[in-house]
């Protein structure tokens, strides 16, 4: 996320994109603690279930067990048992007789006192005399000398092992509870008991009590399953599997498993009369169905959630970002120059107040510049106006030398003629206010001083013009020639001796005027000129002085430092002086 904001990203995408991921953890957040608190409830509720059946079906067990174990006791304390076994040598052939019809009718007995359950019962003695309730499912000595705790049978004081046996018709499973027989006289084993139950009827005391899916086992102290509603697991080890080891060590419970590759609720019990366990094995397809339902609705409901809040964070991040775009762009246009520009964003937000404040900004940032630009007005002016008095003065001198030269030579026709032409030039360029001028204006006051300046020096000094006519009625500062002109007549000019001429070219260049003096006076040093024009050399060090200096500047002044006065030698000899300014027309700049 912090690299996203790292990039040259619209905020309405940042913004965009952060709601999303926003909208989307708490989405899956919430969806989760749903799914994960649902089906945990769900897993309890069945677990709280089945430990409800598990105990009634514990309490059901419990019933066939004390049964045969009050069975069991009625062979142990019977005297026609002991008779059978133990003085079978002593008895005639009819008291033999006699004892075993008693036997047998006891077994008649007990059948009709627990009718829910069939037992069969098989009287194994020492002195070789066997007695069977039922022939199909006889349990021999042999049978009991196989199992491994035979010996520990023969040492008990009566206990019960309990074992199972494959019955021998039907594939039936027996189980069995196996008990010493003693002379209750005399203490001594004179056989074996063996109280048998189909493995059936056992089933039949929880079959009813399950769903199509489900499994249930009874487990012995050896982890053998000795019952359950599926056949093929009955008489298995299953010592080391997974669910064996979190049922052995608690007395009842429930968890989570997989078993045979299916994930599932394992729930279990204990049978307190011989620590057998129940347990049974619900799949989770079961009993999360109503999860599965939960899951759609809140799926359904999230999405719908999801859809809403990237609805909102568009609408948001556009509306957001709309007034941040428009306060930008109205930025842009202050950047270019436009200080008009007042930001039309209208929230009671932050963005409210910044633009408030940004627009109170622009109108002091606009008072300001119209302050700048007034004094620098003012300053501009007032240098220009500096500047030209700088050539009043100069021009002044120059002309009343020309004059003096030519009252002392005797010349007063001349000296006449150039009052009158001093007359107009001082009235055209010094009295006046006005700056500006036409460009007609600013030749007929260079032809006015040129007047003066041909009364001295007569045919000494030629004067040509080539001034475009559509150029006269442009606009220019005053005394942009004149000064450059008188600069080519007495730094120029006046050194040959021989006299010389001074052309005057105006014309039109695209958008700018331009003016060439030429003179073939004595001209520059080339490195002279390459320090004028660079702006390096102090222009009174340069036989040039204070005109061309003046001129520079102040066109510099007044068009900008892209409008230049340059200077540069000619060809054969002389001197050109380029000006260029822009092309204006009309009363004012």
């Amino acid at each position: 996320m912090k690299k996203i904001f790292q990039y040259k990203i619209p905020i309405q995408k940042k913004l965009f994109i952060s709601y999303i991921a926003l909208v989307l953890v708490f989405t899956f957040v919430i969806s989760s603690i749903i799914f994960y608190k649902s089906q945990s409830i769900i897993e309890r509720q069945v677990s709280e279930t089945k430990l409800k059946l598990l105990a009634q079906i514990v309490d059901k067990f419990d019933m066939v067990i004390n049964n045969m174990i009050s069975v069991t006791n009625i062979y142990m304390l019977n005297n026609h048992v002991r008779n059978v076994l133990v003085h079978s040598n002593k008895l005639s052939p009819y008291d033999m007789h006699i004892n075993k019809k008693e036997i047998t009718g006891l077994f008649e007995t007990n059948s009709n006192s627990f009718q829910e359950i069939q037992y069969y019962t098989s009287i194994l003695g020492y002195n070789k005399e066997e007695l069977h309730s039922n022939d199909r499912h006889k349990i021999y000595m042999q049978d009991l000398r196989a199992k491994n705790w035979f010996k520990e049978l023969l040492e008990s004081d009566g206990r019960i092992y309990w074992t199972l046996f494959d019955g021998k018709e039907n594939n039936a499973k027996l189980l069995s509870a196996v008990r010493m027989l003693k002379d209750f006289h005399k203490g001594n084993v004179i056989g074996i008991l063996c109280l048998s139950v189909d493995e059936k009827y056992i089933k039949n005391t929880y079959i009813h009590s399950l769903n199509e899916y489900e499994k249930i086992f009874i487990i012995n102290e050896e982890g053998r399953i000795i019952s359950s509603n599926i056949d093929h697991y009955i008489g298995k080890a299953i010592d080391g599997e997974a669910y064996r080891d979190k049922i052995s060590k608690y007395f009842r419970g429930y968890a989570p498993i997989e078993f045979e590759g299916v994930r599932g609720l394992l729930t279990f019990n204990t049978i307190q009369k011989n620590n057998w366990k129940i347990a049974a094995f619900t799949p989770s397809y079961m009993h999360l169905t109503e999860v599965h339902k939960l899951k759609i609705v809140v799926t359904a409901i999230m999405i719908s959630f999801l859809f809403i809040g990237l609805l909102t964070a568009y609408v948001f991040s556009k509306q957001f970002s709309r007034s941040i775009r428009v306060l930008s762009n109205d930025i842009q246009k202050i950047q270019n120059g436009d200080l008009s520009i007042r930001t039309k964003v209208n929230s009671n937000d932050e963005i409210g107040m910044i633009a408030e404040e940004f627009n109170i900004m622009v109108e002091q940032i606009e008072l300001l510049m119209d302050d700048i630009h007034h004094s620098y007005e003012q300053k501009r002016k007032a240098e220009i106006q500096a500047l030209q008095s700088q050539i009043n003065p100069h021009f002044l001198h120059n002309t009343l030398a020309a004059i003096r030269g030519m009252n002392m030579m005797g010349q007063k026709k001349s000296v006449d003629s150039a009052i009158v032409a001093l007359v107009k030039v001082l009235k055209q360029s010094l009295s006046t206010e006005r700056e500006i001028i036409t460009v007609r204006q600013e030749v007929e006051n260079l032809k006015n001083y040129l007047i003066i300046q041909r009364l001295r020096y007569g045919n000494d000094l030629e004067i040509e013009y080539n001034i475009q006519e559509d150029i006269l009625e442009c606009n220019i500062i005053k005394l942009i020639l004149q000064p450059i002109v008188e600069n080519a007549i007495f730094h120029g000019i006046q050194p040959k001796a021989s006299g010389g001429t001074i052309v005057i070219n105006g014309y039109k260049e695209e958008s700018n005027l331009i003016f060439e003096i030429i003179d073939d006076g004595v001209g520059i040093s080339e490195e002279n000129i390459q320090k004028m024009n660079s702006g390096q050399m102090d222009y009174d060090s340069v036989n040039h002085g204070i005109g061309l200096k003046n001129t520079k500047d102040r066109v510099n002044l007044y068009y900008g430092t892209q409008y230049e006065v340059f200077v540069y030698n000619n060809d054969g000899e002389g001197v050109t002086v380029k000006i260029s300014v822009p092309v204006i027309k009309g009363e004012h700049m």
